[in-house]
């Protein structure tokens, strides 16, 4: 079996010569991981990053336009990204990015790994796991039940 990851200038006749079973969407996993792992595009360009969580949540991006994401969607992207490379950067401009699509879904917490001033997140953190339960209806317990919903999404 070809490692597809380790071949270089992948294009997407080489990953149907290798593999015409795939799906599509395989094909552009496949094409985006060897993006993430070999290039900074997706860590600097908030655009890129962009469609790169839209296709690692099995969501075939419309290049042309930005579409808006989730937290979950991103969550999920970022722990693939911090498997990948444990200590990269974001960029700012992919940074705000993040922070935008957040905090304009309620969510005051970011990502731990992320770089981001995250005051909240060891408290969110540990109301989500330790209760108690039910979480109240007050600013933390929202957070932790947006927490508890990020974690339910990456099941």
């Amino acid at each position: 079996m070809i490692n597809l990851l380790k071949i270089e200038g992948l294009e997407p006749e080489t990953i149907n010569r290798f593999y015409p079973f795939l799906t599509d969407m395989d094909k552009e996993q496949i094409q985006v991981l060897k993006v993430l792992q070999d290039t900074r595009a997706a860590y600097e360009d908030m655009y890129v990053f962009e469609n790169a969580v839209m296709v690692l949540n099995e969501i075939s991006p419309n290049i042309s336009e930005m579409e808006g994401s989730t937290p979950e969607f991103i969550w999920k992207t970022l722990d693939i990204i911090y498997r990948l490379h444990p200590k990269v950067e974001l960029s700012w401009e992919v940074q705000m990015y993040i922070k935008y699509i957040f905090n304009d879904n309620g969510y005051y917490f970011y990502h731990p790994k992320l770089g981001i001033d995250n005051n909240y997140y060891n408290s969110v953190k540990e109301l989500a796991d330790n209760g108690p339960f039910p979480l109240k209806e007050d600013f933390f317990g929202i957070q932790a039940s947006k927490y508890l919903k990020i974690m339910e999404y990456l099941k």
